[in-house]
């Protein structure tokens, strides 16, 4: 499988636990000039931003760290555009991680 359809699998997988524990999936893959943005989806009225990554196993990188300082930078501004082009101005915001290894999803609060 090419890169994209593993990222796709992996990113349905993550939207599928975010389900069972009850979050509200808003969006998944908000594209604009700035950047993407995995999962976007409400956790009791909060905002949440999420980056999804994948790797089968850690012995060449621990899937967080592929989360890059600019990446970070990009989804923190493509979500500012996504608030602004919903209007959505005094609402409280948080950015998760979602590592998957194998098949075990971890969800990170909070994480950049």
């Amino acid at each position: 499988m090419n890169n994209f359809i593993v990222g796709k699998k992996y990113e349905a997988l993550a939207q599928g636990e975010l389900s069972k524990l009850g979050y509200e999936i808003l969006m998944h893959n908000f594209k604009c000039k700035i950047g993407e943005i995995d999962l976007i989806y409400k956790d009791n009225g909060t905002y949440v931003f999420a980056e999804v990554k994948y790797r089968k196993s850690t012995s060449f990188m621990n899937p967080l760290e592929a989360i890059t300082p600019k990446k970070i930078r990009n989804i923190k501004l493509t979500a500012q555009y996504f608030l602004k082009l919903n209007c959505l101005y005094d609402v409280n915001i948080r950015f998760d991680a979602i590592e998957i290894i194998g098949e075990d999803v971890r969800i990170i609060k909070d994480a950049f």
